[in-house]
């Protein structure tokens, strides 16, 4: 067995493994879609308790489109460009997009914090 079919079986075992586990997570989190989206409801802090938090929600969505978007081309490497030999790097439109969330997250949970203190 050269290097190369070690590779290729190598490459389907992680895959598989990938599928695996987030099967087993799926699995295991099922019944649990109230605590998922209690992520994205507010806390209290100059909102109605219970109401959307716009703040979280845009992490969310950033963060599921950024690892969608990185998935997608991951996938496209490994099936498509034959001979690949490193994963493919984060555009850079979608890494500013993804700053932009955290720091955006990051300055409303400093602003919240601030707004707690008597």
């Amino acid at each position: 067995m050269d290097v190369g079919a070690f590779s290729v079986i190598l490459q389907y075992g992680l895959l598989g493994w990938l599928v695996a586990l987030v099967l087993i997570v799926g699995w295991r989190g099922r019944g649990r879609w109230r605590a998922l989206i209690r992520l994205f409801v507010s806390e209290g802090f100059g909102l109605q308790l219970g109401a959307a938090d716009l703040v979280r929600s845009q992490l969310g969505l950033a963060l599921t489109v950024t690892v969608a978007v990185y998935l997608a081309e991951a996938v496209h490497t490994l099936f498509f460009m034959h001979g690949a030999r490193a994963m493919p790097d984060l555009p850079k439109e979608l890494l500013a997009v993804f700053t932009g969330s955290q720091a955006l997250y990051l300055s409303g949970k400093a602003g919240r914090s601030r707004s707690k203190e008597p």
